[in-house]
């Protein structure tokens, strides 16, 4: 019998400790919130793309223009390089994507706006070897 008594204190305690833990448990596996803004450039950041050249191509580029993209030696991958060129093409939608040297803007992602041969109106630094280049016409 006082076996019995011990092992229903003991299993008493062990209840009670699990039950002051449960609201603890639950706020830690809650997820923090995370911004639309964030959430849609998910995809950039995990292929390590820099958000801010989406961003400011989405703001510099008019929608009616087109663009060209060159890529350097720093892309890891031919499946990264894919997956960028992916993501800046459903990014700019509704502008499109033509060859380099017929298009009204540059965006280099490593690469070198100087091979190209053409003139900028202006060129914008995006940051981690990436711009923006107006071409001009």
């Amino acid at each position: 019998m006082r076996a019995h008594i011990v092992v229903l204190g003991a299993f008493s305690v062990a209840a009670l400790a699990t039950l002051t833990k449960i609201p603890e448990v639950f706020h830690a596996a809650r997820p923090e919130p995370v911004s639309a803004g964030k959430r849609t450039l998910a995809p950039a950041t995990f292929y390590r793309l820099d958000s801010r050249l989406l961003v400011s191509a989405a703001r510099e580029i008019p929608p009616e223009a087109t663009y060209g993209v060159i890529a350097g030696d720093r892309v890891p991958s031919r499946f990264v390089r894919i997956a960028e060129q992916t993501l800046v093409a459903y990014w700019l939608l509704p502008r499109r994507r033509i060859d380099a040297h017929s298009s009204d803007w540059i965006i280099s992602i490593g690469g070198d706006l100087r091979s190209l041969g053409l003139r900028y109106t202006r060129v914008v630094r995006v940051g981690q070897g990436s711009e923006l280049a107006e071409v001009r016409r």
